[in-house]
């Protein structure tokens, strides 16, 4: 591991530099120091310190690979986890690493349900214990009823791939329970209860004869001159049901039908949407696909923008070609707040990297000046 010298002893941080924001650097710690003191992994402490804002200076620092945070920050999170910290390794308790084995979850949903009350737990010299007691009552609560059958058991019934089995769920709009599987070493799988497995397993992907009444979606979209992957992607958006049948010639690909409703509400949507399509763009309005392209801006990420924040933007209708896909234009305001948000954010992100090649030249200085120094006030912020 990098992280760690040829005897198996982990690397010290280096200290900070002693400018660090304008401060001196004793009131840093590593963070590394405080994940082992908590027992939490990275993602969960920085969730905790986005949720408070103590994710840029003067709170979080990152030098070279290492990363600081102010020792308040440090002791307001070591101090209200929730977990109380005992002075004598309590006996017959569940380390952490065994009751992740036992339910299958990660150390921090332990965690979270320790604060919910669910679970009782102590930290001694930073790790988790857990009661046993109320953690078998834990597990039994989570247990799967008797009957129940996971994924990789409907798949094997079916000799169907797991991806198949989830999309034949997915079409019966069957939730799966999610819980650890003993059989798997209590990795968390996909159970389904008896009734519902039994409509998976017979459930038919492609029927011999469409329902009776149900519309033929290709055909329909190509007799009003629309795409048919559209359509198809509008009624997958919505929710509205669709079924592959076989043609009367075999050699033709199964076509997909839907419901009378479902395609009658495609109908009305459609004509509302092409309706509010204009014909030539307002005065004075920015094409945003052009203007885009012109600055070396991604397409996409612009119209994202413009729709995140409430932008009104107005399809027109291509002169040249009337059937092609409308382009979008946008008010003169919403394109000047836009391009200010791009400025800023260069400027931003060109300062961050300054700074960072600031800090990386300070450390470079530092170890250069006095490497056994350094080390040894790595050590000093650990202790701390």
């Amino acid at each position: 591991m990098r992280d760690r010298r040829s005897d198996g002893r982990r690397k010290p941080c280096p200290a900070p530099p002693e400018d660090l924001c304008g401060r001196r650097s004793g009131i840093f710690v590593p963070v590394q120091w405080v994940l082992r003191e908590a027992g939490v992994s990275h993602a969960a402490f920085r969730e905790w310190r986005l949720e408070r804002n103590y994710t840029r200076c003067p709170y979080y620092r990152k030098v070279g690979k290492c990363a600081y945070v102010r020792a308040e920050v440090a002791k307001e999170y070591l101090d209200n986890d929730g977990v109380p910290r005992v002075a004598k390794r309590p006996a017959r308790w569940l380390t952490s690493q065994r009751a992740q084995e036992l339910s299958g979850q990660h150390v921090d949903t332990l965690t979270a349900a320790a604060r919910r009350g669910e679970l009782r737990a102590v930290k001694y010299k930073g790790r988790l214990y857990f009661e046993p007691d109320l953690f078998q009552a834990y597990l039994r609560r989570r247990s799967i009823p008797e009957g129940w059958l996971s994924l990789a058991d409907i798949a094997r019934r079916t000799g169907l791939h797991t991806r198949t089995v989830l999309s034949r769920a997915k079409a019966l709009g069957i939730q799966a329970r999610v819980a650890p599987d003993p059989r798997a070493g209590g990795r968390r799988v996909n159970w389904y209860a008896p009734l519902d497995a039994a409509q998976i397993i017979e459930y038919k992907d492609i029927l011999e004869r469409p329902p009776e009444g149900w519309v033929h979606v290709s055909e329909e979209a190509e007799r009003r001159g629309w795409s048919a992957g559209a359509v198809q992607n509008w009624l997958r958006r919505y929710g509205h049901p669709t079924v592959l049948a076989r043609q009367p010639d075999a050699r033709v690909a199964p076509s997909r039908y839907c419901p009378p409703e479902s395609w009658q509400a495609y109908v009305e949507w459609r004509e509302r949407w092409e309706a509010g399509i204009l014909e030539r763009p307002p005065e004075g309005w920015v094409h945003v696909s052009e203007e885009a392209e012109r600055n070396g801006w991604s397409v996409g990420a612009t119209h994202n923008w413009l729709r995140r924040y409430g932008h009104k933007t107005v399809p027109v209708r291509q002169p040249d070609d009337p059937k092609a896909t409308p382009v979008r234009y946008c008010s003169p305001e919403a394109w000047r707040a836009y391009v200010e948000w791009r400025t800023r954010r260069s400027r931003r992100k060109s300062s961050d990297r300054k700074e960072g090649r600031d800090d990386q030249a300070r450390t470079d200085q530092l170890h250069r000046r006095a490497p056994h120094a350094a080390a040894g006030r790595g050590g000093a912020a650990h202790a701390r």
